[in-house]
């Protein structure tokens, strides 16, 4: 495979195993980006550097996504971080020139009870 990807949020539950699937399918350039430097130790078994940048500062994001083609947004946390972290990473993977940006999602943004008629409009 060519190209780099970024996979943000690494750490997470999502994010680490995209790095692992990632690593094992021989995708040669995986970028993991992480927000706290001490969330490195769940990527230790990697052979491969991890960048630092909170998904809501668009500069860090910018110069974490320099030269990748691909990102992968994992963030996870609670519904407020997740969607003040949609417009940064956008803004940002457009300014770097990424091709591609997946962005994955579930319904845990709502919560573990969310009030009775949440829909997808709804965070």
């Amino acid at each position: 495979m060519t190209g780099t990807v970024a996979v943000l949020g690494a750490n997470g539950f999502i994010g680490c195993r995209t790095v692992e699937l990632l690593q094992l399918s021989g995708w040669a350039n995986v970028r993991p980006i992480v927000r706290r430097p001490d969330a490195f130790a769940s990527l230790s078994r990697f052979a491969i550097d991890a960048m630092v940048a909170d998904a809501r500062d668009i500069q860090a994001l910018t110069a974490a996504f320099a030269g990748c083609k691909y990102v992968v947004h994992a963030v996870a946390g609670d519904a407020r971080t997740i969607v003040d972290a949609i417009e940064p990473v956008y803004r940002a993977a457009a300014a770097a020139g990424v091709l591609r940006l997946i962005y994955l999602s579930s319904a845990s943004v709502h919560g573990q009870s969310p009030p009775p008629g949440t829909d997808e409009t709804s965070a």
